[in-house]
């Protein structure tokens, strides 16, 4: 998946970040769970010009997958 140019730190200013970041927040949480602080204190990091959405994508699918990891090993030695 990637993010389109539109939504790029140098196509946004620091208050349309901002405001996206709101509405997906407002938009998730109706059918989701709110944001958790991980999720904030990374799309504050786009906010601020830190880290694109893409680079906040990866990291969150890495993490994923890394407790997903540690998630099965936890079961595996449980099985045995």
């Amino acid at each position: 998946m990637t993010i389109g140019e539109g939504a790029l730190i140098k196509n946004t200013t620091r208050e349309s970040r901002e405001m996206r970041v709101k509405q997906a927040f407002a938009i998730g949480s109706v059918e989701s769970l709110p944001p958790t602080p991980r999720d904030i204190e990374l799309m504050q990091k786009y906010i601020d010009g830190e880290l694109e959405l893409q680079e906040i994508l990866e990291i969150q699918i890495k993490e994923c997958k890394e407790s997903a990891a540690i998630a099965n090993e936890k079961l595996e030695k449980r099985a045995v």
